[in-house]
């Protein structure tokens, strides 16, 4: 308490907005608690400047390592040669942080007493498939911060639980009555639609703070037969959507999980595998200009499993252009707003309801564009021929947005999404995976082996056991 009154007596040291400043600091012990926290402190100082205007004449707020306030010093006082300062800037962004979770917090109070409980507004999230709305994402991004591992627990269980599944169909010949579905067949696709979304939208919460715990990278490592990485056991049945957003993740990550995308792309034994991590791999490009060089540097690399699905494929321009062929140049172009032009034309025609609420084309707003082919609710095994629009238009108009752009407002989910239907899981999902699986024998996971003296087939030069092998 002692802090406290010789540190409200001392306000008047300061004026105007920096007396507001400080004040504001006093209000806010959770803020500043965060602000300690981010700007870790080195363990020997005792107490923390906190700037509010100049970082070398201040004035300055002056707290313990607790958070208790000690004083304030005008413009000019010294703080000490040893005394740590916090900069203006970083108290601004730090601010901005804490308000936009306090948002998403306040939504989630709300979303909670609307669905009627915690449980329900959880259960909504994990089950919702693609009719999650925008307003429930945003509610549930408010927890993410103190859920971090049990969103990647869900991620990888969710992964793990959709190899397992079809390595057992496979070995169970249930695949066989993929043209005369039972029960069966309909329970096990089911399930695996749900597991899905569910990886896929935890995938995504998980990621927004922009970092990988520890313990999750050693899950990732692709030579993990059940875990592979998350990008790739989230939208390994080659749903659109699932894609797109496994792409923003991956975006979002950058270098912390660039290795193991690469490793993905070349070692994808499934053309929904491949189309996966070549989006993320275009994902990554279009958020981390810095690592621009190395994705296309990834992309001129062949994978000898898909050039034979390349060679097989019945539909030929899936072997004409080839999904490499895009720069990240071309994907950064459609942000433009003749490119946004253009693909609200081809919107006006696919989508009929688009007419039912906007007079012409170009009364579509960005973001109803962006979000429409975020949802689009189709198999990549189906699509070879339009693999551009469906997959590199929405990673290149949402890899660099908040991520909640890739989900329906509720007003508009119901007039843009199909209503859910038990079968939509096989006909959209496990058919059209089958179709294009090149063994029908051959699990997901059984890639060849490689000594682990032998060269790296990535084209790094280094041993196998030096590089994607670690």
């Amino acid at each position: 308490m002692g802090h406290d009154i010789h540190f409200l007596e001392r306000l008047e040291r300061l004026a105007g907005k920096h007396l507001e400043g400080a004040l504001a600091l006093y209000r806010d012990p959770e803020f500043v608690k965060m602000v300690l926290h981010e700007a870790k402190i080195a363990d020997g100082a005792d107490r923390i400047a906190l700037s509010l205007n100049d970082i070398q004449r201040g004035p300055f707020v002056i707290v313990t390592r607790s958070g208790r306030f000690v004083t304030c010093l005008a413009e000019g006082m010294s703080i000490g040669a040893h005394t740590p300062v916090v900069a203006r800037e970083k108290l601004d962004k730090l601010l901005a942080r804490m308000s936009h979770f306090r948002e998403r917090m306040a939504e989630w109070n709300r979303m909670v007493d609307r669905v009627g409980g915690v449980m329900k507004l959880w259960n909504k999230f994990l089950r919702g498939g693609y009719l999650v709305s925008r307003e429930e994402f945003v509610a549930m991004s408010g927890t993410a911060p103190m859920l971090q591992d049990k969103l990647w627990d869900i991620v990888f269980s969710s992964g793990k639980f959709t190899l397992e599944t079809i390595n057992k169909i496979l070995t169970s010949g249930i695949d066989r009555r993929i043209d005369r579905p039972d029960e069966q067949l309909y329970d096990v696709a089911r399930q695996l639609w749900f597991a899905t979304w569910r990886g896929t939208h935890c995938a995504v919460l998980a990621s927004m703070d922009g970092n990988i715990p520890s313990r999750a990278r050693v899950l990732i490592n692709p030579r993990n037969d059940l875990a592979f990485i998350p990008g790739i056991s989230a939208s390994f049945m080659g749903l659109v959507p699932q894609i797109i957003r496994m792409s923003w993740v991956t975006g979002r990550l950058g270098k912390q999980i660039f290795k193991d995308v690469k490793s993905g792309y070349l070692h994808a034994q499934t053309f929904s595998m491949h189309a996966a991590a070549i989006s993320q791999l275009w994902g990554i490009g279009m958020r981390n200009p810095k690592l621009t060089a190395q994705v296309h540097k990834v992309l001129d690399q062949s994978n000898p499993f898909f050039d034979e699905i390349v060679r097989i494929a019945p539909n030929k321009p899936l072997a004409e252009e080839g999904y490499s062929a895009l720069g990240l140049g071309w994907l950064r172009s459609m942000e433009s707003d003749q490119s946004y032009a253009i693909v609200k034309g081809h919107l006006w025609d696919m989508a009929p309801p688009m007419r039912d609420h906007f007079s012409t084309a170009e009364n579509i707003p960005n973001d109803i564009v962006a979000t429409w082919l975020s949802n689009y609710v189709v198999s990549i095994n189906t699509v070879y021929n339009r693999w551009k629009s469906l997959t590199a238009i929405p990673v290149a108009l949402t890899a660099r947005q908040p991520p909640e752009l890739m989900y329906w407002e509720e007003k508009w989910l119901r007039v843009f999404s199909d209503p859910w239907k038990p079968e939509m899981a096989l006909e959209k999902m496990l058919r059209p995976w089958f179709s294009v699986v090149v063994s029908p024998n051959k699990t997901p996971n059984s890639a060849p082996k490689i000594a682990r003296n032998d060269p790296c087939h990535c084209g790094s030069g280094k041993k196998y056991k030096k590089c994607c092998g670690k």
